[in-house]
């Protein structure tokens, strides 16, 4: 009877520590899961534009791997729109010299979206410095308002997403342009029909 106690004892302490080894196991598990989860949270996926002001200078997250949505910021209204020929094709070479793939381009009043996909860090750098740096030789009272922004997107239907705000942009850049042409030339025409009104004489 006593052995038999004993022997029904230890499998008791037996199953509260294997219960306790368990537990702490659970709470190992859950607590690692916990800090995956923070560190996906803390995660950057967006650098520059006016995300930076009052920030502290930090890497600029990039992935060769994933789309990445890049906007580059003016301080001139229309500028960008009446060279948008010219500018898609400084944007497209430079592209293909830093093996960079542009996918969407869509040119607005004073901004520019782009969806890229980039083959390293380095060479993406060089891209964004070369095109920049171009375009405000090139076109004359061009200036950066901001740095350039970029944010890192996904395939997928995020990726249909983004290529489709950036046609919108596109879309509304150049209604604007066309607006503006317009009332330019209607202007103009106004101008030009206006006759000065003749003045009669003084009969005295």
């Amino acid at each position: 009877m006593l052995l038999a106690a004993e022997s029904r004892f230890e499998i008791l302490i037996g199953n509260c520590l294997n219960l306790e080894i368990n537990e702490l196991n659970l709470r190992v598990m859950f607590s690692h899961m916990k800090q995956m989860n923070l560190s996906a949270a803390n995660i950057k996926t967006e650098f520059g534009g006016s995300l930076l002001n009052g920030k502290r200078k930090t890497a600029r997250p990039l992935d060769s791997t994933k789309p990445i949505h890049t906007i580059l910021k003016a301080t001139n209204s229309l500028l960008l729109l009446k060279n948008r020929a010219k500018i898609e094709h400084i944007l497209n070479t430079y592209a293909k010299r830093f093996a960079l793939k542009i996918y969407d381009c869509g040119i607005h009043a004073d901004h520019i979206h782009l969806s890229l996909k980039i083959p390293n860090r380095r060479l993406y750098l060089r891209w964004i410095r070369a095109v920049t740096s171009v375009l405000v030789l090139r076109f004359k009272g061009l200036k950066w308002k901001l740095r350039p922004y970029t944010r890192v997107a996904a395939w997928g239907r995020a990726f249909g997403v983004l290529k489709n705000y950036i046609w919108k942009n596109r879309e509304e850049g150049s209604l604007i342009l066309n607006a503006f042409e317009y009332l330019e030339n209607f202007r103009s025409r106004v101008l030009v029909e206006i006759e000065p009104i003749p003045v009669a004489a003084d009969p005295t």
